[in-house]
């Protein structure tokens, strides 16, 4: 499986295909002693694969002229090091023990649901799409979800659930996604705002999600 440096400008490259400049709302990339600031004032560890995505780009720009187009993936947004550090903080109590003697067991509490899951806290939020729904990376050092994204969402459609078996698979299933035309445009744009949204082939998506991250059922749904 490829890093996902190599992921990253295989996504940008074929980007560039099909009429999307994602690099240029892309952020320079942070440093280690930035990193090493959010994380001691959030009280957690970066993993060695959320430290190689954030030295490659800090994020994205804020975009609002071409709100269509501002993902690697339909609609969610790569989350800066400062929004995510606003994220994070803001739903560290959501994730609250539901029983001291129920082995880890944590439930998350929002405005329309609520859900027991297992992932406790530290889960970063790298990818969110504006409406509540979060990607988010499991820091739970010795724990077997440790670097696996964990996805969210804000109203009853679907349960949480973990998407991937880390970051460089995340990363993976993207570019491999991208190679294959699973996103494109939509041909018609939305005239005064030149809103073009990227769509996805689902089938596809979940073909090459479930090849990449093998063990997690939420592909077979």
């Amino acid at each position: 499986m490829r890093t996902i440096t190599e992921n990253f400008n295989i996504i940008l490259a074929r980007q560039k295909l099909i009429g999307y400049d994602y690099h240029s709302i892309l952020n320079p990339p942070a440093s280690i002693d930035e990193i090493a600031r959010v994380e001691k004032r959030l009280d957690l560890g970066f993993s060695t694969e959320l430290l190689e995505l954030y030295m490659f780009a800090n994020g994205t720009k804020k975009c609002s002229d071409n709100f269509g187009a501002v993902g690697l993936v339909p609609h969610y947004i790569f989350s800066d090091l400062a929004i995510a550090e606003i994220f994070y903080s803001n739903h560290q109590s959501d994730f609250e023990l539901t029983d001291i003697d129920d082995a880890g067991h944590f439930t998350m509490y929002d405005d329309s649901y609520t859900r027991t899951f297992t992932p406790q806290r530290k889960l970063f939020p790298i990818f969110f799409d504006g409406s509540g729904d979060y990607y988010w990376v499991d820091l739970n050092e010795n724990t077997e979800n440790y670097n696996k994204v964990y996805w969210t969402n804000s109203g009853l459609a679907c349960s949480p659930f973990y998407e991937f078996n880390s970051l460089t698979s995340m990363f993976q299933t993207i570019a491999e996604s991208y190679e294959n035309n699973v996103f494109s445009f939509e041909s018609d744009i939305a005239s005064p705002t030149n809103y073009r949204p990227l769509i996805i082939d689902y089938k596809q998506w979940v073909l090459i999600g479930k090849r990449n991250n093998p063990g997690l059922n939420n592909w077979d749904e």
